[in-house]
This record gives C-alpha cells, sequence and structure tokens, in this order.
C-alpha cells in the first residue's frame, strides 16, 4: 500500500536544489536508515518512491531557476530570508514505508 510522508525543510539559503539532488537526498536519508534496502532500491529496475520538487505551504512547486537567479516568484519570499518548504516522498513498497517511519 502506498504511503506519503511530507518533511517539512527550513532553507537558510536563496538556493533549492534540483530534482536529481533531490534524488540523491532521499538515498542519503534512506542509507542512514536501512543500508541494504537503500542498495537494493537503488539497483532495482523498477522505481518503488516518488519524489515531489520542493512544494510551497500551498503545495505550488517551487522552481529552481528563479531561486537561483535571486528573482522572486509565488511562495519564495524574500530571496535571502530562511523559508519553509515542504518535500513529499510517496513509497510504493510497504517495506520502504516501514523504515522511513522507524526513522522518522
Amino acid at each position: 500500500m502506498p504511503a506519503a510522508l511530507v518533511c517539512e525543510l527550513s532553507l537558510e539559503h536563496r538556493y533549492l536544489p534540483t530534482g536529481s539532488q533531490l534524488h540523491g537526498l532521499f538515498f542519503a536519508l534512506l542509507n542512514r536508515l536501512d543500508p541494504d534496502l537503500a542498495g537494493a532500491v537503488h539497483g532495482s529496475p523498477e522505481r518503488p518512491f516518488t519524489l515531489s520538487p520542493l512544494l510551497d505551504h500551498g503545495g505550488t512547486p517551487l522552481d529552481p531557476e528563479l531561486r537561483s537567479r535571486g528573482r522572486r516568484g509565488p511562495g519564495l519570499g524574500n530571496p535571502s530570508a530562511p523559508s519553509t518548504v515542504y518535500w513529499r516522498i510517496t513509497l510504493l513498497d510497504d517495506r520502504h514505508a516501514a523504515a522511513m517511519v522507524r526513522g522518522a
């Protein structure tokens, strides 16, 4: 059964990570919780998870290009101030969900 985790993150810099960097962060977190599972998921031909881009409070994806160029856009606020963003991780396999919940 799929399980979704929504992580609340505080950004202290203007920089927003790219999708591939969020993908790497997911594996780094999973590796800290369960290295064997992280290795199995990484080597799997299927992708048993989905990752959202960073989202604002209303659930709108934030555009890394706007933030990295210092422009303002919806939900970005002051580019130099800390901001709260959200990141949704959807796990499609109960084993992965259990590992993430144990580590939460």
